[in-house]
């Protein structure tokens, strides 16, 4: 036999760590390159695997095929050129050589995970050229479970764990996905620990549909989805309307918004905390947020509050301040009266919200104010053929009255009246009874506020009325002015 000729003899070794009777190169002669790397080769269970040589075969070769480690090496093929392949028996059933040099591993099994290595030996050259693989077995991977640590819904700013579990299957990695998409496990609050994904704090952001996939060099699956939802308690209620000023009670509408932040709110609205009465004012829109109240009165919003609720919390919005506006009643009054030796008059419209603007014109003299105007005047000459002018104006409403002074100089006999009435009046004295009574009656107002003043401006006063007698006047020095 050639010395550069390997004879394959039987002896009993470890077939791949397991004990067989195989054949084992007795000899090797000529030169080897060394091993220049060490290829990683992944097989699934029940599977087959290639072991490729990755360098073109010279005119002349012959390529052998071996497993296991030093001291425990064992054949699996030989292939010359121009021949056909030999095969180990324990290995002819499962394992085919190709043209190529390509290794062909059917129905692989755990005891088949072991190091592979061939050499191409070049007779002309004398060159051998080797490479190592290293195989690993894994097998088809099947659905994980995918597991929530706390029953969901969740409430925002708890700590919450998902569970990926492959049981004992090998798994090289695990994916997390939301909704689809993969997470990140960078953010803040996420950390993903191999079959575990850990939220610290979760937020409502967080919220979706989630799958988790396993993954080896052969196989992966995905788990079943399972929905995480997470609750976002009650909070920061706050109750808003659409009025930028007053409001004139039986005529404004007004639009009432509750907001709150929380998942899933529901909203109910209370008027003086019991629940808001039925009727046709009052319209619900936007999930009860929204309240419409037609024609507000002063009552539709005393102590009216919405409340915010989900399934953790309940809270109360505020209380609105409503300004309302009215008018006052009736119309501007232009008034006098005597006070000693003067005279007070007024320009009076009170009881406006906000409180009606006043202007008092008097013998060229302006004064103005809200609700009423006042001032004293000396009784006299000063008073004599002058006018009193009330202007008032209130939001949309404007009135105005005048007073007219008709003074006597020598009989100090004076007529006040407003401007309507007729300046036509006569009166009879009656010495022994000491009373005034009309002798015309040309006025149309019944009550009337009469004064009377003598030659030294004493005043006196009293109430009366075109179809009564005046009493009790001190003497016919007193004339009569109103």
């Amino acid at each position: 036999m050639s010395p550069n000729v390997r004879s394959l003899v039987p002896t009993t070794v470890s077939l791949c760590d397991t004990e067989k009777t195989v054949f084992l190169l007795s000899s090797a002669v000529g030169l080897v390159t060394p091993v220049i790397s060490m290829e990683q080769v992944d097989g699934m269970l029940g599977h087959s695997v290639n072991f490729e040589i990755p360098i073109s075969l010279p005119p002349q070769y012959r390529i052998d095929w071996n497993c296991g480690h030093t001291g425990k090496v064992i054949v699996i093929a030989r292939l010359t050129s121009g021949g056909s392949p030999q095969y180990n028996p324990l290995y002819k059933e499962r394992t085919e050589l190709m043209e190529n040099g390509t290794l062909r591993l059917n129905n692989i099994s755990f005891a088949d995970e072991s190091t592979y290595k061939t050499k191409v030996f070049n007779p002309v050259t004398f060159n051998s050229y080797v490479q190592r693989y290293q195989l690993t077995i894994y097998s088809k991977l099947t659905t994980p479970l995918l597991i929530l640590n706390r029953r969901s819904p969740l409430i925002s700013g708890t700590d919450v764990t998902l569970q990926c579990d492959a049981e004992s299957q090998t798994v090289t990695s695990y994916t997390f996905y939301r909704d689809g998409q993969k997470i990140i496990c960078s953010e803040p609050h996420v950390i993903c620990k191999g079959s575990f994904l850990d939220f610290t704090s979760i937020t409502e952001h967080d919220t979706g549909s989630y799958t988790c996939t396993i993954q080896n060099p052969v196989s992966s699956n995905t788990s079943d989805s399972i929905a995480v939802t997470v609750s976002v308690p009650v909070s920061s209620v706050t109750l808003t309307s659409n009025a930028s000023g007053l409001l004139w009670p039986g005529r404004d509408s007004v639009s009432l918004h509750c907001s709150a932040r929380g998942t899933n709110v529901s909203y109910s609205w209370s008027k003086e905390d019991a629940p808001l009465p039925e009727s046709s004012q009052y319209h619900l829109s936007k999930n009860n947020s929204t309240l419409i109240i037609n024609q507000v009165s002063s009552d539709d919003t005393k102590l009216l509050t919405c409340t915010a609720s989900n399934w953790v919390n309940t809270e109360t919005s505020n209380k609105l301040d409503f300004k309302f506006a009215w008018n006052p009643e009736g119309s501007i009054a232009c008034i006098s009266d005597p006070y000693d030796s003067r005279l007070q008059i007024y320009c009076s419209w009170p009881g406006g919200q906000p409180a009606a603007n006043v202007t008092m014109i008097f013998n060229n003299i302006v004064t103005m104010g809200q609700n009423e105007v006042t001032r004293n005047v000396p009784f006299g000459r000063s008073v004599q053929k002058s006018n009193l002018t009330c202007i008032s104006n209130h939001l949309q409403k404007r009135f105005s009255c005048t007073l007219l002074f008709d003074f006597d100089a020598e009989s100090e006999f004076a007529i006040f009246m407003p401007y309507w009435y007729p300046i036509r009046a006569k009166f009879m004295f009656d010495d022994q009874f000491r009373t005034y009574s009309f002798i015309s009656t040309s006025i149309d107002a019944n009550d009337i506020r009469l004064c009377w003043v003598n030659i030294a401006k004493t005043i006196f006063a009293a109430d009366f009325n075109r179809n009564q007698i005046l009493k009790n006047v001190p003497n016919s020095s007193y004339k009569p002015f109103f």
